[in-house]
C-alpha cells in the first residue's frame, strides 16, 4: 500500500486514497492539474524548472494540511527510499517551496516524462503524496493503512490484507463532489478466469482482463476496452556482460533479434490482438518510425551465423526474470526460450508471483534480463526513461551508454517541431544496436459491466475517475 514501495501492478490499490498532483485526462495530451491547480515550465530555455501551484485547503485523511513542504517531504521520501521506482525521481537536482502554495522542481536535465511521473496515468507513485505524519512515523505502517489526500481511504473494517480491500470516503477530501461510492471494494483475484466468471455474476464491476479471455468476454455482452499502449519483450540490461559476457557484443545482440520469430509469438501470446514489433514505441506515439520494424527478418541460420563470427559458435547461457502473473509475459517468455535454443543459447528463467517479488529480482542486477509488457504513453522517452537510461527502472547496473545517452538528452531539449524526428533518431541507434527485443504491442485490457463508466486511466484502473452509468 506504500506508493514510494510497491508502483506497477499495485497501483491501483493506491489510487483511491493517495491524490495525485496531476492527471492524465487524454492520450497524447500533458496531463492536467489534479491536486496542482496550475503548473508550468519557468525559463526559456530547456525545461528544467517546473514550478506547480497546489490547490487552496487540501488535507490529508488524517486532517493535516497538504502543502508545498508536504509535497517536497513526500517526493525526497520517494527519491530516497529506494522502491521500486526510485531511480525515476533521480532526474530531481532539488525542490523549491517559495510559499506554502508554490513548488518548485529543479531538474539536472530535460525529462519529457517528468510531468507523467506526477500524474496518475504511470506506475511509478512519485505523484502520490504521502503525508509527512505518516513518514515521520512508523513506515511499515503504511504497508498496510493509507495516509494520502485522494477521496477515498484504507478501511480496516473489511480489508484482509492480499485478498480485499475497503475504501471509505476521506472526510477532508477537497472535492466532495468527487466522491461518487459509499464504499470501494478491491479485490486481489490471480485467475483471469475467475475474474470474468466474477464480473459475469454480478460479484465485481470492473475487472483487469486478458487476450485470453477477451473473446469469451466479448462474446457474453461483457464491455471491454483496449488500450494498445505497451510492448512486451526481452528487456535487455546486461549489456556490459556480467551475468552473461555474450551481451556486451552487439552481434550477439543482433543474433537474438534475428532469431525470434515475432509475428507467431505475438499472435500465440496476444491470441491475435498484439502486433509484431521490433522497436519498443507503440503506434504512432513520440519517436515511432515504421521502418524499423523490418530491421530484423526471422533467419535462425543467419543468427547461428552471427554467433558464431562474434566467438559464440557454441552459444551460451542467460538468465531472466518473467512475471508469472502476468499470462502474455509467460507466454512470451517460454516462445522466447523455445526459439533461442534452436540457436544454440540457454535461458533459465526465474518466475516471480508476485509484482514485489519481481520487482526486486529485475532491480537485483543479476539477471540479463527481463520479460514485462513496457507502458509506451509517451513514446521513445517513455523507453529512455524506462530501459536505457542510467537510472532506468530496468537498467539495475546503471550503465551507461552513450550513443542513446546522447541522443536522447538532444531529443529531450528538442522544439516541439522537432522532437518526432530527434526521438525517431533515439529509437534507431536502440533497435540497430539490439540493446532489447521488442516482440509485440500487448494490448491492457480491462472489462467492466454497463453500471460504470470511465473505468481505466490508459489501462490502469482507477477508481477515482470510475463513475456510475446512470
Amino acid at each position: 500500500m506504500d506508493p514510494s514501495k510497491s508502483g506497477g501492478t499495485n497501483t491501483t490499490f493506491h489510487l483511491p486514497a493517495y491524490g495525485t498532483l496531476l492527471h492524465d485526462q487524454t492520450l497524447g495530451q500533458p496531463p492536467v492539474p489534479s491536486l496542482a491547480e496550475s503548473y508550468t515550465w519557468l525559463g526559456s530555455g530547456p525545461q528544467v524548472t517546473l514550478q506547480v501551484k497546489l490547490r487552496s485547503g487540501l488535507m490529508f485523511s488524517d486532517g493535516t494540511a497538504l502543502d508545498s513542504a508536504a509535497v517536497k517531504t513526500s517526493i525526497e521520501h520517494f527519491k530516497s527510499g529506494g522502491g521500486s521506482f526510485s531511480s525515476t525521481a533521480a532526474v530531481i537536482a532539488s525542490i523549491d517551496t517559495p510559499d506554502p502554495l508554490t513548488v518548485v522542481f529543479n531538474l539536472s536535465k530535460p525529462n519529457t516524462n517528468f510531468l507523467y511521473g506526477l500524474s496518475d496515468g504511470t506506475t511509478t507513485g512519485m505523484g502520490e503524496i504521502i503525508s509527512p505524519t505518516a513518514l515521520a512515523g512508523n513506515l511499515d505502517a503504511l504497508g498496510t493503512t493509507t495516509d494520502g489526500a485522494g477521496p477515498y481511504m484504507l478501511s480496516s473494517t473489511g480489508t484482509v490484507q492480499g485478498s480485499e480491500y475497503h475504501y471509505l470516503p476521506n472526510p477532508h477530501y477537497y472535492d466532495p463532489s468527487g466522491i461518487k461510492y459509499k464504499e470501494v471494494v478491491i479485490k486481489v483475484i490471480a485467475d483471469s478466469n475467475t475474474a470474468l466468471a466474477s464480473l459475469q455474476s454480478g460479484q465485481i464491476d470492473v475487472a483487469n482482463g486478458s487476450t485470453d479471455t477477451y473473446q469469451s468476454a466479448q462474446s457474453s455482452g461483457v464491455k471491454a476496452e483496449v488500450y494498445n499502449t505497451n510492448i512486451s519483450g526481452l528487456w535487455i540490461s546486461d549489456w556490459n556482460g556480467k551475468d552473461a559476457p555474450a551481451l556486451a557484443d552487439p552481434r550477439v545482440r543482433q543474433a537474438i533479434n534475428m532469431a525470434v520469430d515475432r509475428t507467431s509469438i505475438a499472435n500465440a501470446a496476444t491470441n491475435g490482438l498484439g502486433k509484431a514489433t521490433a522497436q519498443t514505441v507503440p503506434v504512432d506515439a513520440l519517436g515511432y518510425d515504421a521502418s524499423l520494424d523490418s530491421t530484423y527478418s526471422y533467419d535462425q541460420d543467419g543468427a547461428k551465423k552471427l554467433l558464431a563470427t562474434a566467438g559464440y559458435a557454441n552459444g551460451f547461457t542467460m538468465s531472466v526474470a518473467l512475471p508469472g502473473f502476468v499470462p502474455s509475459a509467460v507466454k512470451i517468455g517460454q516462445a522466447i526460450a523455445a526459439e533461442l535454443a534452436q540457436v544454440g543459447i540457454t535461458v533459465n528463467i526465474t518466475v516471480a508471483t508476485t509484482f514485489p517479488e519481481y520487482a526486486k529480482d529485475g532491480r537485483s542486477g543479476a539477471f540479463s534480463a527481463v520479460i514485462y509488457p513496457s507502458p509506451g504513453l509517451t513514446g521513445m522517452s517513455n523507453s529512455y526513461s524506462v530501459l536505457y537510461s542510467p537510472a532506468g527502472v530496468i537498467n539495475p547496473q546503471a550503465i551507461t551508454l552513450p550513443d542513446v545517452d546522447a541522443s536522447a538528452d538532444a531529443a529531450a531539449a528538442a522544439s516541439t517541431d522537432a522532437s518526432q524526428a530527434a526521438w525517431a533518431a533515439t529509437n534507431k541507434i536502440a533497435v540497430d544496436q539490439a540493446y532489447s527485443v521488442p516482440i509485440t504491442s500487448d494490448p491492457t485490457i480491462i472489462f467492466h459491466d454497463t453500471k460504470v463508466n470511465n473505468v481505466a486511466v490508459f489501462g490502469i484502473i482507477n477508481p477515482v475517475y470510475i463513475t456510475p452509468a446512470s
